[in-house]
């Protein structure tokens, strides 16, 4: 639906994308604790970012959901805001990427 979700906060892209099918894209999210704010990058520029609310943190038993939005914690699919693509080289890491290494990210493909 053109938007984008981190931990209940919305980002709306809907002006900032224009895609092409078939066409591969580099999409990266950062997120940090400490600021609170959480970026979103396609093709390795920055698009938008927004500030999450206070005390949010990921536990171990939280959720990571990509290709859809959740109505319910954990659940409340819906097959109509389905990601209808392919997800390659999906990764995670312990620490928030800074804007040059996002740039090499997508850069390399």
């Amino acid at each position: 639906d053109g938007h984008f979700y981190t931990l209940e906060t919305g980002l709306t892209l809907m002006s900032k994308v224009t895609d092409q099918l078939g066409t591969w894209r580099h999409v990266c999210c950062t997120w940090s604790f400490t600021s609170r704010i959480a970026r979103l990058y396609y093709d390795g520029v920055l698009l938008g970012s927004t500030t999450t609310p206070s005390g949010r943190k990921i536990d171990l038993d939280g959720y990571v959901v990509l290709g859809n939005e959740f109505d319910s914690y954990g659940g409340g699919f819906s097959d109509g805001k389905a990601f209808g693509g392919h997800l390659y080289k999906v990764n995670v890491f312990d620490k928030e990427l800074d804007p040059s290494e996002v740039k090499e990210m997508a850069d390399e493909g």
